[in-house]
């Protein structure tokens, strides 16, 4: 606060903005996904603010649509960063707008002349790590999202200072022109996805349709999630359709390679 009311007026008040991301898939709308912002303020009390009625929403980000084979594109996910930061962008534009000159509110007849200032976006850690472009993966050496520090250092209480390097835009830039980004930026996990790489290699998408046939086609049973469009929606996956996915996945993959791995069944 202090450092913020030496760029204001000094009547002026700050008002600390709070961003919330978080893509939701929705039940009620046949699984579709949607990807809300809403807006608090820093200025109440933790307790307030946590209720329904502290937050607003801003808007939608949109959700990019596509085939299978477009979305495991590089360009595809390369839009998708795209999209979601020049949202990002067109959502905040307001508070710089006014970061100096400030704003006039009237409430309750009485008029506050204040200054918008962004104090942080929450969200989980995907939507942090696209946030800051890095990969959701943990198997890179420095795997923060946040930091430079080491993976194997993260735990380390007694860490010096100048080990604690943050993830600024001019160390993000030196790193780029280092060629140094594959150490530096995380790799995606591999999961289910390098499954279905590996069956795309073996056999075009032969296997890969085979194997959402198989999912499509296995009855309902009272606990059991039935994936009917196979596994198109891999990256709107919760938890839980990870779990209910691992149950059928051993039966749905079984036979699709012969005993020998360079003859396809």
């Amino acid at each position: 606060w202090g450092r913020a009311q030496q760029y204001i007026s000094f009547n002026n008040k700050v008002l600390a903005i709070i961003l919330y991301s978080d893509a939701t898939t929705l039940d009620r709308l046949e699984k579709s996904s949607r990807h809300p912002i809403f807006i608090s303020l820093e200025n109440i009390s933790t307790k307030i603010r946590n209720k329904a009625e502290a937050k607003a929403l801003v808007g939608l980000i949109p959700v990019l649509q596509g085939t299978k084979e477009e979305r495991q594109t590089l360009q595809f996910r390369q839009l998708i960063r795209l999209t979601f930061h020049k949202c990002i962008n067109t959502l905040i534009e307001p508070l710089y707008l006014q970061h100096r000159s400030g704003v006039l509110l009237k409430i309750n007849n009485y008029s506050l002349k204040c200054n918008m200032m962004l104090a942080c976006v929450i969200g989980d850690w995907p939507e942090n790590c696209k946030s800051c472009l890095t990969y959701s993966g943990t198997s890179c050496a420095r795997c923060c999202y946040t930091c430079l520090v080491k993976k194997d250092e993260l735990n380390a209480i007694k860490l010096s200072a100048n080990r604690k390097i943050t993830r600024t835009e001019n160390q993000m830039r030196q790193i780029i022109a280092m060629e140094q980004s594959k150490e530096y930026l995380l790799h995606e996990e591999i999961n289910i996805k390098f499954t279905r790489d590996l069956l795309k290699a073996r056999g075009e998408n032969t296997l890969i349709n085979k194997m959402d046939q198989r999912l499509g086609i296995i009855p309902h049973y009272p606990g059991l999630k039935i994936f009917n469009t196979g596994l198109a929606d891999l990256a709107l996956f919760m938890v839980l359709e990870y779990r209910q996915m691992m149950k059928v996945m051993p039966f749905v993959l079984e036979g699709l390679f012969a005993k020998n791995e360079n003859e396809l069944l």
